[in-house]
């Protein structure tokens, strides 16, 4: 039990704990799923609710409607960055079902879900819920003038690209089994803010695999990369 009453300071601390376990990086898949955060997450939460409600700070309902999860599956959202740690978890991947609903719940806490809710995490995770092909999601969006809002590629083999559609809604794009990354401008390397996408070319097949050409207004850049596998979301 924690002897602080300080809401700030817990605060701060349930931020960091969040940011941890719903980073969508794997290099923290560990801590994402991990039963001991799980507990210590619930537990931060438990401590700011009462203090909450003591203090009268904010009704009884915000905060409740706070800790529910959102199943949307918007940019960085906790729902979507704990379906893509779980695919990555192979004890999750090959455990029995009741196990992998409890698991679950590990993963999505400190919120609250329905059993429903864990369920469909489970068909989610397993891709039964939309078709990961980048040949479909090229048909379906027009990447023209997007902005390039990230390119990360870990070393751990994956990489998160996020495009602004002009439409303005996020395209977040995560492959996984990265065989090739090459991100190459006539001065130096890099992505900046300003980056918009001249041309995209996304394929699937054997090799998941995007090019696309970019320009900050100044310098022209060219992206390639090719994964064994990819999820995508809206």
């Amino acid at each position: 039990m924690y002897k602080t009453e300080d809401f700030k300071e817990l605060s701060a601390l349930h931020k960091a704990v969040l940011a941890a376990k719903f980073s969508g990086r794997a290099i923290n898949d560990e801590l994402a799923g991990d039963p001991t955060l799980a507990g210590v997450s619930n537990e931060i939460y438990e401590i700011l609710g009462k203090i909450a409600e003591k203090k009268k700070i904010g009704p009884a309902e915000y905060w409740e409607d706070w800790r529910r999860i959102k199943t949307s599956q918007g940019f960085r959202g906790q729902w979507r960055t704990a379906v893509i740690a779980a695919r990555r978890d192979y004890a999750f991947m090959n455990a029995e079902t009741e196990q992998r609903l409890s698991m679950a719940k590990c993963y999505l806490s400190p919120f609250t879900c329905t059993d429903g809710e864990l369920r469909a995490f489970l068909d989610d995770v397993d891709g039964k819920t939309g078709e990961h092909s980048l040949d479909r999601l090229a048909k379906e969006q027009n990447f023209t003038g997007a902005t390039l809002l990230e390119c990360s590629c870990e070393l751990a083999g994956g990489t998160h690209v996020v495009l602004m559609l002009k439409t303005t809604k996020v395209c977040d794009i995560f492959f996984g089994g990265v065989r090739k990354f090459e991100l190459s401008a006539k001065n130096g390397m890099g992505t900046s803010p300003i980056d918009t996408v001249e041309r995209l070319t996304l394929s699937s097949g054997k090799t998941n695999r995007l090019e696309a050409a970019l320009s900050d207004g100044r310098n022209k850049k060219t992206l390639v990369i090719e994964a064994d596998n990819v999820d995508y979301w809206i």
